[in-house]
């Protein structure tokens, strides 16, 4: 009782004597022992605090696409600057002063390039620009079997096995038609699991003048058809070094299914000549009047202002009846690391990311197709874009047509067949045989001037 007489009305000697009371109490429970103790914060116990802090370092991507720093960034380098704050993230664009003949030329360095795949390869050859990566992947143990298998097997086709690039995002061929066209008409709209045959002869029911209003049923975009075709066709034999369109049949089965059976009517042919073009996605948004149209599944967010202005939907590309559910090849883009970079571990891991599920998930619901095959993933696409609840399910139905070994001069070679093959058929200027000798001669003098360089 005298104690808390004392205590009482003194204040401050309340607050020592509590002070030493409770030393005396943890002293107890610390079993007398008043050693500090060994574990501080940072230890063992907290990985993630005994981490040393990143470096920072600046990263340059650059692409031939000519793609806007607004595009990079609202697809990738904003993702990347969240989460690496020690990176600097910097993309150059592809444009007078900064192509990439320029760029090599006046020894500018940049550590990640990107672009579609064909481009790819033939600006990494071209340039010699190449690097293995496979050593860091495995150190990264970045698991390729996540992967669409055709684009990993493409890489290592045209590397002897190496690893030039890994695959970010992909894209795959579809059928797009306008519902609208298909509701004037009454016909009903086309669906998944269609052969050519099956339609080609929807499209003729479209073929149409209404109103002196020209109606196309079909048309494919030639490059990519050619580039992606189903038989897996190379433009170049890369045993031989010679083109191959007169050395596969096929070919005249993929002209004729393509460029000749869909543009045959004569109202059809008429608009063709009218347009000096095979209907492209500018007739298909633009002019209204193309019902389907066979192109690259990302066309919804490449042209979204125009797409919003159509009431469109998609199904699986059409697959010729020889091979079932077979579809187009896959059309990956590919990042790589340069020769040129001085940060090959850092550039690693920021590549590392962009194929992460988590990343990749992210694109998927943005409506960018994913290069992983995780079904969670695929299931999400698009389920955050503005074309949310068109039938994506399309995209994945076929299996991908295995891509065949990619040259430099593919896109080149590419641009011959089209030129000289697909434009005169759907034009009716020329018969297939003189399409092909002519398209065989520029290839064939093509690849001879490269040789000679």
């Amino acid at each position: 009782m005298h104690i808390f007489k004392l205590l009482k009305g003194n204040s401050k000697l309340a607050i020592l004597l509590c002070i030493s009371m409770l030393a005396v109490i943890l002293s107890a429970c610390g079993g007398g022992d008043t050693k500090p103790q060994t574990q501080t914060e940072g230890s063992t116990t907290d990985p993630k605090a005994t981490e040393a802090p990143k470096e920072p370092v600046t990263l340059v991507f650059y692409s031939n696409n000519g793609g806007t720093t607004e595009a990079f960034d609202q697809r990738f380098g904003n993702a990347l600057r969240k989460k690496f704050p020690h990176y600097t993230i910097e993309y150059i664009r592809a444009e007078k002063g900064s192509l990439l003949p320029e760029m090599v030329a006046a020894g500018r360095k940049f550590d990640i390039f990107f672009a579609s795949i064909g481009n790819y390869e033939s600006a990494l050859f071209e340039h010699q620009l190449e690097k293995d990566m496979t050593q860091l992947i495995e150190s990264k143990k970045i698991d390729l079997s996540r992967f669409e298998p055709s684009v990993i097997e493409a890489m290592k086709q045209i590397s002897g096995g190496k690893m030039y690039g890994l695959p970010v995002f992909n894209n795959n061929m579809v059928l797009f038609y306008n519902k609208t066209i298909f509701d004037k008409f009454g016909v009903p709209y086309p669906k998944d699991g269609m052969t050519w045959d099956e339609t080609l002869a929807i499209a003729k029911k479209m073929d149409r003048n209404e109103g002196g209003r020209q109606y196309v049923g079909l048309s494919i975009n030639p490059s990519k058809i050619i580039g992606q075709n189903s038989f897996s066709l190379p433009v170049q034999d890369v045993k031989t070094g010679k083109p191959t369109i007169n050395t596969n049949d096929k070919w005249k089965l993929i002209f004729e299914t393509m460029f000749i059976k869909p543009l045959q009517d004569p109202g059809v042919r008429e608009e063709v000549a009218r347009q000096k073009k095979i209907p492209d996605h500018y007739t298909f948004l633009r002019d209204q009047n193309l019902a389907m149209y066979a192109y690259l599944s990302d066309l919804p967010a490449v042209l979204p202002v125009e797409m919003e202005k159509v009431d469109w939907d998609m199904v699986s590309l059409p697959y010729f009846a020889e091979q079932p559910k077979v579809g187009a090849q896959a059309y990956p883009s590919y990042f790589g690391l340069t020769a040129l970079t001085q940060h090959p571990n850092e550039a690693m891991e920021a590549i590392h990311y962009l194929t992460s599920d988590e990343f990749q998930l992210e694109l998927s619901k943005s409506g960018v197709m994913p290069v992983v095959t995780k079904e969670s993933i695929q299931k999400a696409y698009a389920t955050e874009s503005n074309f949310k609840g068109k039938h994506t399910e399309a995209l994945f139905f076929n299996k991908s047509a295995p891509i065949p070994v990619k040259t430099a001069l593919d896109p080149s070679i590419n641009s011959i067949y089209k030129k000289s093959v697909a434009d005169p058929l759907a034009l009716g200027t020329t018969d297939m045989n003189s399409a092909f000798r002519l398209a065989e001669e520029e290839a064939t003098k093509l690849i001879q001037q490269s040789k000679a360089k």
